[in-house]
């Protein structure tokens, strides 16, 4: 995949992004607040038979921190909590400890974040949101 798909799905995510009206009927939910930026993601889960029935993540940052959440909502419905928790360790290990293993689906745009460190923050702050939440 090109540097210029890699733009054209965030942007998408960023000007449509999945799972981002509130989720008031929700079984576990999970916030994180960038002590370095400020930046706040609330998200809720929605559970059915030990898997993502509905995602939401509500995100009051930036443009990569709204499509990153909303790549997180599209990769996690209709997965079961236990994996959905492994992919979500595995997007903050990508980023964090640069593993160079490949992520899923769309996921793989990380690649191009790789480059910019100061922007692990906005990619990171739904994911961490997600791992704080009950029952992951």
């Amino acid at each position: 995949m090109t540097k210029d798909a890699y733009r054209e799905i965030l942007e998408f995510h960023a000007e449509h992004p999945q799972g981002s009206e509130p989720l008031e009927d929700h079984d576990c939910e999970g916030t994180y607040r960038s002590q370095k930026t400020g930046n706040h993601c609330s998200v809720r889960i929605k559970l059915a038979d030990g898997a993502i029935e509905r995602l939401s993540a509500e995100v009051k940052g930036s443009a990569l921190a709204r499509a990153c959440a909303s790549l997180m909502v599209s990769a996690l419905v209709g997965v079961r909590m236990s994996d959905a928790r492994k992919t979500a360790l595995g997007v903050k290990s990508f980023l964090e400890a640069k593993d160079a293993s490949d992520l899923p689906g769309e996921l793989i745009v990380y690649r191009s974040i790789l480059s910019f460190p100061e922007r692990f923050d906005c990619a990171l702050l739904a994911w961490r949101a997600f791992l704080e939440s009950e029952g992951s």
